[in-house]
């Protein structure tokens, strides 16, 4: 193969693998909430608060959560399957080990999700919140509905 052709089909394959990485960031949904512990149910952190930013990808899902006056450690955090004021099933994992706050907040992103779970949060996101549980509030000490 001349060197006219090696150049050509290493630029044609690097264009094609750009153009791959542009569809799938494309495809990612970021959903926001603001949370705090009297919107968990059935009875939350008091003076909790925080928000949530969680970018959907095709198969996990990644989480910036920043938490004020709710504790510095946390046993899990979910997104749970439930409407506003309504206790749901946790739906998707996003940590299941403790963490610490570093500078105020959780980030990281899940184990790998169904895409078809994805999906669902992606359609109707108000039909579904995030919340963080820690040792004092076992069912959730923090809570937000998601929004796109």
């Amino acid at each position: 193969m001349s060197r006219i052709r090696i150049v050509t089909a290493w630029g044609v394959a690097i264009s094609v693998l750009a153009m791959l990485a542009g569809v799938s960031s494309a495809a990612d949904t970021k959903l926001k909430a603001t949370m705090s512990g009297t919107q968990e149910k059935p009875k939350g952190d008091p003076d909790g608060t925080g928000s949530a930013v969680l970018t959907l990808k095709a198969r996990q899902v990644c989480y910036v959560i920043t938490v004020r006056k709710a504790g510095s450690t946390f046993a899990a955090g979910h997104v749970h399957a439930g409407k506003k004021g309504v206790a749901g099933p946790v739906f998707i994992n996003l940590f299941t080990k403790p963490k610490k706050l570093n500078n105020g907040r959780l980030s990281g992103c899940s184990p790998t999700a169904k895409a078809a779970d994805i999906a669902k949060v992606k359609a109707k996101p108000g039909g579904y919140y995030v919340n963080i549980h820690n040792a004092k509030y076992p069912a959730g000490a923090i809570r937000g509905q998601l929004t796109k």
